[in-house]
């Protein structure tokens, strides 16, 4: 058996304008190297920054803590501890059991007062249904006027004991089973408590939940028992996920190259620049204050860190396959010390590899479960899929800019890419949250 996981106010939503128009006049297209010497040059719909002063992709990517909750007419202290601002307190934070002997899973949702599309936003990599950049993006869809849903990643330890059917998560086309049918209770459950209220359901990505988006309209195509998305968005999925995440480790391995006695003082510095970014924002025409390599690390660690929680849940549950040598107890300090030596080499080549082996009934090497989890797979699918969309930025460190004429190649011009943003550093913007809006809307207009 898996361990336990652990209204309304009168703020008035501001109305986003789907500026359809406003658009169209920022957007350009930008040839990409061609194939060979006879093809046809292929070209990715970008949208203009104007006014974003971009540094690199890695200090751009760290803008997504500007992803905040607004609400302006609250008083100071609801805004300095948005938990009890009125976005916030809209939501209903409920469970439905998803796997018999498990704890129950818990998502939070805002219901609209009248008829909605609902709209189910499926986080990244280790990312929980209360973060605040998930939220924040949960709010621009819903002052649009849709209903709103969040999940925890498959890769949080939440999600893993409470409908993980692995020994351990990470492989994208069973991940995407997993969420896909904790989705078909939780939406099930939703419509019988609010019969008639939901007009139709749309699903949305991040990062890893963009790859999960992806598989599960792969997933939805084929079955004959559809929960019926009408539209899918994924924004920044990485192509191939698992060698996406070892980038990660090359960046935590920067603070090995610094003398001692810096290692902390430049972390610590750069976890401060990134928290004064979600209480201060960034004033106009200004940079993000932070060394490069800091700002690698910094992002690394909050990545590794989510994978330590996961490997606690795994190391408690027993599906560590014998892998993890300290045994789980109350005082954890070794333990920890263990956990945090795992890479996401690690876990690919030593966790992931071993799981998806013993469940297939078969060996594979790692480029096989690499180029199987990868979007490679379902190519053939996504280049004919019309309600499928992408949004990127230009700059993703996730996404090399020699392998963005795949997105050019196989969804043409249902794919936007944003000049610069680096991983999810432009969704703060005016233009994204319009972009990721108008996306969905371009399929149903909202009413």
């Amino acid at each position: 058996m898996r361990m336990n996981s652990s209204q309304s106010s009168p703020h008035a939503p501001f109305t986003i304008r789907i500026a359809a128009l406003a658009l169209a006049a920022a957007l350009t297209t930008t040839a990409l190297p061609t194939i060979n010497a006879e093809s046809k040059p292929l070209t990715l719909k970008m949208v203009r920054m104007n006014g974003y002063r971009s540094q690199d992709s890695i200090r751009d990517s760290l803008r997504y803590a500007l992803c905040q909750v607004h609400d302006h007419d609250l008083s100071f202290w609801a805004r300095e501890y948005p938990i009890n601002g009125s976005f916030f307190d809209r939501a209903s934070i409920n469970e439905a059991q998803i796997q018999k002997k498990h704890p129950p899973l818990h998502y939070k949702i805002w219901m609209q007062t009248a008829k909605a599309p609902l709209v189910i936003i499926l986080p990244g990599m280790g990312g929980h249904y209360q973060g605040a950049g998930l939220n924040a993006l949960a709010q621009t869809y819903f002052d649009s006027g849709h209903s709103v849903l969040l999940v925890s990643s498959s890769m949080n330890w939440e999600f893993y004991v409470a409908a993980c059917t692995s020994k351990v998560p990470g492989y994208p086309p069973l991940d995407a089973k997993d969420i896909r049918y904790a989705l078909r209770k939780i939406i099930t459950k939703i419509k019988n408590e609010h019969p008639g209220e939901i007009i139709s359901t749309h699903l949305v990505g991040l990062s890893l939940g963009a790859v999960h988006t992806l598989f599960i309209a792969k997933l939805e195509s084929e079955s004959n028992k559809k929960i019926g998305f009408k539209s899918y968005l994924a924004i920044h999925p990485p192509i191939d996920i698992i060698n996406a995440l070892t980038t990660l480790d090359d960046f935590f391995a920067k603070w090995r190259k610094w003398p001692k006695k810096k290692v902390s003082l430049n972390i610590e510095k750069a976890a401060a620049v990134y928290l004064a970014l979600t209480k201060k924002g960034l004033p106009s025409n200004k940079k993000v204050n932070v060394d490069k390599n800091a700002a690698e690390v910094l992002i690394a660690t909050s990545y590794r860190y989510a994978l330590r929680e996961l490997l606690l849940a795994i190391k408690k549950d027993g599906n560590d396959m014998g892998l993890i040598k300290t045994p789980y107890g109350f005082k954890k300090n070794d333990l920890y010390r263990e956990l945090d030596a795992f890479s996401f080499q690690d876990y690919a080549e030593k966790f992931l590899k071993k799981s998806i082996e013993a469940k297939l009934g078969k060996s594979l090497s790692m480029k096989e479960l690499a180029e199987n989890g990868s979007l490679h797979s379902i190519s053939p699918f996504l280049a004919k899929a019309e309600n499928v969309k992408v949004i990127n930025s230009m700059n993703d460190f996730l996404v090399p800019r020699k392998k963005l004429k795949w997105f050019a190649k196989t969804f043409g011009d249902r794919a936007l890419f944003f000049e610069y943003g680096g991983h999810l550093g432009e969704l703060y913007t005016k233009q994204a949250k319009k972009a990721i809006v108008e996306y969905l809307t371009t399929i149903e207009k909202v009413k």
